[in-house]
Order: C-alpha cells, then structure tokens, then sequence
C-alpha cells in the first residue's frame, strides 16, 4: 500500500501498521469499528481518544498501543456500560475487536 488509508487519526492499528511497512497482514471492516470508536469518544468528550499532536510516529505509537483514558471531566457522567462498548470498539487486535454487528448488540446500544 502507498500512502495512508483514511484519516489518520480515525486509523485502526492495523491500518497503521500497514502503512508504516511494519506489517502486510490484510485488514477488513474491523478498521471501521476501531473509527466508529474513535467518533463515539468525540462525541462524548469533545477530544479524540489520542493527542493528535504529537509527531506522527508518537500518534502511531500511542493509537497501535491502545494508549487512551477515559480521565477527561466529560467522561464522569458517562456509565461504565458506555466505557467498555468504546473500550471494546477501541481494542488494538482487530481479532479481538467486535464486529459491526456484535457492536449493535452491545447493552450499552440496546438500552
């Protein structure tokens, strides 16, 4: 692959790794439930999970370790219900990470 795939601060660790040489192994949609959380926290908290200021290999490195909080004032209303479906959109294994449909069967999305 030349290049980046999507925006890189939506970017799956997969996708990342891709890009950077460091890995050739395919990707699928998973990539997308990573960017689905990566909005999911926005729109909770107003900041993406990962400082995107930093140089571009500290933003890789922190997305491909997983390394976010959920310490941001705005998450204290938030249920631990609501932290663990973005802790589970948001898991670096893309095998571990849910899929599309596993993610609407959450309990934090069927209520």
């Amino acid at each position: 692959h030349e290049g980046n795939i999507g925006t890189h601060a939506y970017q799956a660790p997969e996708l990342i790794r891709i890009c950077t040489g460091s890995s050739s192994a395919p990707y699928n949609e998973r990539c997308d439930v990573w960017s689905l959380g990566v909005i999911c926290y926005i729109l909770l908290c107003g900041a993406f999970p990962f400082d995107v200021r930093p140089p571009v290999h500290e933003l890789n490195r922190k997305i491909c370790t997983g390394a976010y909080s959920f310490n941001k004032p705005a998450f204290s209303t938030v249920t631990q219900e609501g932290k663990d479906f973005i802790s589970a959109l948001l898991t670096v294994d893309p095998a571990k990470r849910p899929t599309a449909a596993d993610a609407l069967q959450h309990g934090w999305i069927t209520g």
